[in-house]
């Protein structure tokens, strides 16, 4: 998947940012306002000015919570410093410093490390008590689910008492995709939320099942495959002709104890029986780039085997099944080769090619997980639409499955932190570097 959009609320420079990086590769990354993803947020500013350019008493720092979505950090008190990332709407955050600064009327606020917002037109409340104070309100963890909407599509409201009955607020169209935050009942009917606030009577949309595919961790070598074709036959010799005794289903897991050349190709053993290479999908270790640490984390994505390992200096520690760009090299569905580093990790983001004109298949996905940009609007990023992990499926970007998105998000840097929905790379922790070909 790629031509990933973020929402336009709260976080324009980033927006822009994204689209400008994107466009460069005829690649669209923008926020869209379109009528089933707008939002309406009132823009307030609640708040006493802070005294300038001073430190907060560590004791006694301040807590606030942040109404807006996605609000922008950057890493000095300046909007022309480098983006910091972005914060989560409702999330509580601690005042540890202000600072006097351009582009800003009121003192800038440091929120973390590196990590400074100005709080004009935000919507900041000074929160009673500690951080667990009974009645905070705190971001959301997530979709507890995904939906693909029907063939007649679907009608969207804001508020839970206008569905099948209110004006719609929004009309989404057949075969968009998109994640649920809750489920409530609705008159007669059960209804849906949306990760974009919108009521969806669930009669019309079908439940997505997200594969339960995971990588693995590698404790010594590289020894680990898995079946690419349905129930791969199992043979007790390579070339044998009788009828083998067992078969393996797709995606199935084996270990390599050892190989044979014949005539009629490559034959890998395992502890469950001898397969042909051509029914296996095998990683390949691989060196470290020029200049890697010998401690370095870095990742690996082989287009040829459609697997991506991920690697500690020359030790790899984890590996499993992708699915790469489906177009040919160098076009806009292929996935770029080469050395890139991550430039912008999301929590989470949605993606979808509706300002192409020229598209004859327009899609929509929302609340895609763990998004890791690495080349422009190519990433890495978790996959709940399709279990095809082995093939060539994606616009560019690099599918993996839910459970390996978020082990992968929480190995790369730069590291997201609580309550975060965004963040850069910065002087003290660079993007993990990802290596295709």
């Amino acid at each position: 998947m790629r031509k990933a959009y973020l929402k336009d609320d709260g976080f324009p420079t980033l927006r822009r940012t994204l689209e400008n990086e994107t466009r460069r590769a005829r690649v669209s990354a923008r926020a869209t306002h379109s009528s089933w993803f707008a939002r309406v947020f009132v823009m307030t500013l609640i708040l006493a000015r802070p005294t300038a350019a001073q430190t907060a008493p560590n004791a006694d720092i301040p807590i606030y919570s942040i109404a807006q979505p996605d609000w922008p950090l950057w890493q000095l008190p300046s909007m022309k410093s480098a983006h910091r990332g972005a914060l989560a709407q409702s999330e509580r955050i601690r005042l540890f410093a202000t600072a006097e600064g351009p582009d800003c009327r009121n003192p800038w606020w440091q929120v973390g490390a590196d990590a400074w917002l100005c709080p004009d037109a935000a919507t900041l409340t000074q929160a009673l008590g500690s951080e667990s104070a009974p009645g905070a309100t705190r971001s959301s963890n997530g979709p507890i689910g995904y939906v693909a909407v029907g063939k007649q599509g679907a009608l969207g409201y804001r508020r839970l008492e206008d569905v099948d009955v209110g004006s719609p607020n929004g009309e989404l169209q057949a075969g968009f995709m998109l994640g649920i935050t809750q489920a409530s009942q609705a008159g007669d009917s059960t209804a849906l939320l949306t990760t974009h606030d919108l009521w969806i009577p669930a009669r019309d949309v079908q439940a997505i099942k997200p594969s339960s595919f995971k990588g693995t961790e590698i404790t010594g070598e590289l020894e680990i495959a898995w079946v690419f074709d349905k129930r791969s036959p199992l043979h007790s010799a390579p070339d044998v002709r009788q009828r083998p005794p067992a078969f393996l289903e797709r995606l199935a897991q084996v270990t390599i104890t050892g190989q044979q050349q014949k005539p009629s190709g490559l034959w890998f053993r395992t502890e469950q029986g001898w397969l042909k290479s051509t029914d296996l999908r095998v990683p390949e270790l691989q060196p470290p780039p020029q200049g890697i640490g010998t401690e370095e984390r870095w990742l690996d994505v082989d287009i040829k085997s459609q697997t991506l390992v991920a690697y500690v200096g020359m030790r790899p520690v984890f590996a499993t099944l992708v699915s790469t760009g489906r177009g040919k090299p160098g076009t806009e569905l292929a996935t770029p080769v080469g050395l890139h580093r991550i430039w912008i990790k999301l929590r989470r983001s949605d993606m979808d090619n509706l300002d192409d004109a020229d598209s004859h298949s327009p899609y929509a996905v929302e609340a895609v997980p763990h998004v890791m940009f690495f080349d422009r609007g190519y990433g890495i990023h978790g996959t709940y639409w399709h279990d095809g992990f082995g093939v060539p499926k994606s616009h560019g970007c690099v599918n993996v499955s839910l459970s390996d998105a978020d082990w992968l998000f929480a190995f790369t840097g730069p590291h997201l932190p609580i309550g975060w929905t965004a963040v850069f790379p910065t002087a003290r922790e660079s993007g993990t570097l990802v290596r295709v070909h």
